[in-house]
Parts: structure tokens; C-alpha cells; sequence
């Protein structure tokens, strides 16, 4: 019976395609969308193609590019409907050996099995690629640029020899050069690959440094090792286990952190949005979670052209907020800062900056209790004993941070300034909390660099080498 059914579909198809080619170059339009949507036509396409190019040569380019046209409708509706499934329809569609070899193949090399499979006119299986390209999160404008760039060559050649060498021709030509067409496609193939790995050893190495830079906790250490290897769909899973066995409690909220942040900094803005909202729905208000969310969000805004949707999203959340620790709201300001300080005046705290009006000012904010402050107190010195004889002010804010004895606080400081950085002279060492706050000190050091109009030119809540704080620095003298 299975076999009558499958019988009778293709003697079906072929009436259709039958019928499709009869319309001419419109019917290239709908075969190739059809292929492309998942639908097997073996060759009918090139086959249509290469004879309607071969009987209209003066029309042969906009043969190709009806083709072209077509597939990639064909494509993006299959990748829309993969992506609103999700991995319950990819999983369906790849349950058989084949299907769960060529799936990990794409989770190896992307959306490269995309491209060689819509390129190569020898018969490929590009369905279960685009398909998975849909349900893993890949961003529509990349997936329809590797459709675009494999199809324009594929299309525009086989017109080319369908006009020149007509049909019978060009399918001579094709199997008498079988192995340089093959040779061809593995050089592409081989040239793709090897940018590829170029770009996953960037993305690796900034979530190696994401996850270098923050503390985590050892319940989290699956997550962060497979996002220091930029294996995020291994991630997502871990997280999806972990929900099943123990729920949403700390440990998930904190890996989903971790996974929404990763997103964020390699631009996968979707997959971002995603963790983003989840986190934003199960996190306390003023929680780690929480704050990681609105981060999350401001940086999909700015990454999609939206800078000023993300300064606003900011603000608003500084307004409802008011009321949260000093720390949360820092963490928040931070983010502003990160995406709008730079090139605006920079906020005063206490007549503070106003004294120095007219010379270069650099912010060193820190803590006592800082670790990488400690750290980075030897090549704080050395900037300031070569750039202080140069005119340029140095301002060194911190905060205190415990309520209830705050004199022994006070000595710490005094201490930690004397011992770690030595009694260095600068302008002054202010205990303020609004500067902090303003300069969205959630991380220490913070460095401010600003230019002698009183313009904020330089500002990172990270470490810095001397080398990279003095080329900043050397900016504002010239």
C-alpha cells in the first residue's frame, strides 16, 4: 500500500511539473519555490532552466533570476515554518540515522551546509539544513544572504551554458566535467570552512573572556564551560535538564543568565531576546536575573540600530527602580553609560570636575575591597606619575559599601590607598556615592577619561593594560 501511495504522488508530480513548465518562465518561480520549500523535484529546476535559457538566450539572465527568486521564497517559508516549530519540529523531521547525522553536521558547521547544498548542481539534500537552520535560532538575515550568495552563481551559470551550448549541451558539459565541478566545491567548501573557524575562534574568545571576567558559582560550571567552548545550543540544553530535574530555582536563573549574556555579546539577538524575556519573567525585582534582563535588552535594542530605544528602556528602569540598592542601579547606569556616556558632558558630583575645567580629567573609580583593583594598582601608578606632571587631573571615587561601621571602612581605605597604590598623589580620593552611582560602578575599576571641555571620550567598567589607559589618555592632550 506504501508503495502504491508513493507511486501514485509521483505520477502526480510529474502531471504538475508537466504543467508548471508549460507556463514558461513564470513556472521557473513556482518549481524552484516548491524545491526549495522541501518539496523533491530532482533537477527540475536546472533542467527547466537550462532549456528556457537555451530558447530565449536574450532572456536567459531573467531566467535566472526567477530561479533565484523562487528558491529563495521557497527557502525562507520552510525556514519560518522551522522556526515557529522550534527543535520539536526539527526532531521530527530528523529521526532517522541520515537526519540525526546531517543535523549534527549542521550544528558542526552552520550555515556552510547550507551554502555548498544550495550551490552544488549536483543533488544535495538541502531540506533537513535549512530546517534546522530555522528551529536553532539562526538569524533571518544571515540565512537568506547564504541562500542568495550560493543561488546567484548556481542559477547564473547553468542560464550562462543553457544559452551558449543549449540543453543537450549543457548536460554534456556537466558530466564531462564532473570532477572540476566536484573539485570546485570542495575548494568553496574548504575556503568557507576555514572562515568560519576564524569567526567561531572570535566568538569563542569573547565568551572565554565573558566567562573569565565574572565569578560563577560551581552549580553553573556545565553552562560556563560549554559557553567558554561557544556551544550554545549544549548550554540550552543543560538548562532545559536542569528545569525538568530540579525547576527554575538559583541555579537555572543564573545559567540562563549566563546563556542570555553569551547571546548578547556574539549577537545572536534573537536567541538574547528570548533568554531575556524567560529571565526577565522568573527573576525578583532587583535581582541578579532581573538586572541581567534589562542589560540583556538594552544591548538588542542597540545592536538592531535602536540606541536611543535602549537609552530610553534605561532610563525608565532607573525610574521604576528608584528604591533598589545602590548596586542594582549602578548596574543598570553602567549599561546607559556603556551605550550613551561617551561624547556628552560628563556629570559632575559635588563641584568635583568644575575645579578642573580647562585640563584633562581621569576617573579612576574603585573599591577597597576590589580584587582587580588590587590588581590593577601597579599600572595606575605608573599613569599617574607620568601623565600628572602633564596637566592631566586624577580623581579616585569610591563608596562605602557596609552601613554599619562605616569609620572602619574609611581606614581601609586610607589604608588600602597608602599600602596597594602606595600614597600615589592625586587630586583626590572622594568617598561618594552619587559619583559611583552616575558613573555605573557595579563593576570596579571603572575608568572615565575626559577632555578639557568637560566631554566624557573614553569610559570602560573593566581593567585596563597601561598601555591601552595612556593611548586614551594621549588622545585628550593632543
Amino acid at each position: 500500500m506504501k508503495r502504491d501511495f508513493w507511486a501514485r504522488y509521483n505520477r502526480q508530480l510529474k502531471q504538475f511539473v508537466d504543467s508548471v513548465v508549460a507556463w514558461g518562465p513564470g513556472g521557473l518561480v513556482v518549481l524552484a519555490a516548491l524545491d526549495s520549500a522541501g518539496i523533491p523535484i530532482p533537477a527540475a529546476v536546472d533542467a527547466l532552466l537550462m532549456l528556457l535559457a537555451a530558447k530565449m538566450a536574450e532572456q536567459a539572465a531573467l531566467c535566472a533570476g526567477l530561479a533565484i527568486l523562487g528558491s529563495l521564497a521557497g527557502s525562507m517559508f520552510l525556514y519560518w515554518i522551522a522556526r515557529r516549530g522550534g527543535e520539536a519540529y526539527l526532531a521530527r523531521h530528523s529521526v532517522s540515522a541520515r537526519g540525526i547525522r546531517m543535523r549534527l553536521w549542521f550544528q558542526r558547521y552552520g550555515l556552510l551546509t547550507v551554502f555548498i547544498s544550495a550551490i552544488s548542481p549536483i543533488p544535495l539534500p538541502m531540506k533537513l539544513f535549512v530546517i534546522s537552520a530555522g528551529a536553532l535560532g539562526v538569524r533571518p538575515a544571515p540565512f537568506f544572504l547564504t541562500v542568495l550568495s550560493a543561488r546567484v552563481p548556481r542559477y547564473a551559470a547553468l542560464a550562462y551554458l543553457g544559452a551558449h551550448l543549449g540543453q543537450e549541451g549543457a548536460g554534456v558539459y556537466l558530466k564531462a566535467h564532473a570532477w572540476q565541478i566536484g573539485a570546485i566545491l570542495v575548494a568553496l567548501f574548504a575556503i568557507f570552512f576555514a572562515a568560519i573557524r576564524v569567526l567561531d575562534a572570535r566568538r569563542v574568545a569573547m565568551v572565554a573572556m565573558l566567562c573569565a571576567a565574572v565569578s560563577v558559582a560551581q552549580p553553573a560550571r556545565s553552562e560556563r564551560l560549554k559557553l567558554s567552548a561557544g556551544d550554545f545550543y549544549s548550554t540550552e540544553s543543560i538548562l532545559e535538564v536542569h528545569r525538568l530535574e530540579k525547576g527554575e530555582d538559583a541555579e537555572y536563573k543564573e545559567g540562563l543568565a549566563w546563556v542570555a549574556r553569551g547571546a548578547a555579546l556574539v549577537g545572536d539577538w534573537d536567541a538574547a531576546a528570548s533568554h531575556a524575556a524567560k529571565l526577565r519573567a522568573i527573576s525578583a525585582p532587583a535581582s541578579y536575573g532581573h538586572g541581567t534582563a534589562i542589560e540583556v535588552e538594552a544591548q538588542i535594542l542597540e545592536g538592531r540600530g535602536k540606541k536611543k530605544d535602549a537609552l530610553r528602556l534605561l532610563e525608565d528602569e532607573l525610574k521604576k527602580n528608584a528604591a533598589a540598592p545602590v548596586a542594582f542601579r549602578s548596574r543598570i547606569q553602567k549599561r546607559w553609560n556603556q551605550i550613551g556616556l561617551v561624547g556628552r558632558d560628563a556629570p559632575d558630583f559635588d563641584g568635583m570636575l568644575a575645579k578642573f575645567r580647562g585640563k584633562p580629567v581621569v576617573l579612576y573609580l574603585w573599591a577597597e575591597w576590589c580584587g582587580d583593583c588590587k590588581a590593577q594598582a601597579p599600572a595606575f601608578v605608573q599613569i599617574v606619575e607620568k601623565y600628572a606632571g602633564r596637566g592631566v587631573a586624577f580623581l579616585a571615587p569610591t563608596r562605602l559599601y557596609e552601613t554599619k561601621d562605616s569609620d572602619a571602612e574609611r581606614k581601609r581605605i586610607d589604608e588600602q590607598w597608602r599600602t596597594t597604590y602606595k600614597g600615589v598623589k592625586v587630586n583626590g580620593i572622594p568617598v561618594n556615592e552619587e559619583a559611583m552611582l552616575r558613573y555605573g560602578v557595579s563593576a570596579t575599576p571603572t575608568f572615565v577619561v575626559i577632555d578639557k571641555k568637560g566631554v566624557v571620550r573614553f569610559y570602560s567598567p573593566t581593567r585596563l593594560t597601561e598601555q591601552r589607559l595612556a593611548a586614551e589618555i594621549d588622545k585628550v592632550l593632543r
